[in-house]
């Protein structure tokens, strides 16, 4: 089994899918407060000894949900003795959006990231809607709030996003651990 995760970006999610690549169990959630219940949940009622795969969404994103899906991710490594793939949000969001729009990340406070040539910048939600006034923008991971600045907001249909985010990590090169990017060194 393939085993995979998102805690970077709402709704945080897992899933497992069958070695040919076939979502066979799916949970996700809201409440970030609720992370390392959620995941403890969904993998009691999974033989995790079957995973063959691990990986999952490094960042950026919330320090204490960052840090509960490295926590589950690399004590699967340990167990399992298996490497992790990690790939950054904006990829995959960009991966989603097929070229069809900006590639635009929810910051703490009143800020987003904006991908440009693969590095991402921080911006208020402001300048971001100033920035692009002629561009269209995903705004799907964005709250309401920050969704009204952009003048011309796409959505992504989220449907294949668990598919098309393994199909990613199957493509990075796996680490012995998770590195998680946080929009904030960890002191």
């Amino acid at each position: 089994m393939k085993f995979i995760l998102n805690t970077a970006i709402d709704p945080h999610f897992c899933a497992l899918f069958d070695t040919a690549g076939i979502r066979i169990a799916y949970h996700e959630w809201e409440n970030r407060r609720h992370d390392g219940k959620e995941l403890w949940e969904f993998l009691k009622n999974h033989d995790v000894s079957n995973i063959t795969f691990l990986g999952g969404v490094s960042g950026p994103g919330g320090f204490s949900s960052l840090r509960a899906g490295a926590g589950v991710l690399n004590s699967l490594a340990f167990t399992t003795r298996l490497l992790v793939h990690s790939l950054r949000a904006d990829f995959w969001q960009e991966a989603l959006l097929e070229k069809k729009g900006e590639v635009v990340l929810n910051s703490f406070g009143d800020g987003v990231w904006i991908q440009k040539k693969s590095v991402l910048h921080r911006y208020s939600a402001k300048e971001a809607g100033d920035l692009c006034t002629e561009k269209k923008v995903c705004v799907s991971w964005l709250p309401t709030e920050k969704q009204e600045v952009f003048s011309h907001p796409i959505f992504i249909d989220m449907k294949k996003s668990p598919e098309v985010l393994l199909h990613l990590l199957e493509k990075v090169e796996p680490h012995a651990q998770c590195v998680t990017e946080y929009e904030v060194p960890p002191v």
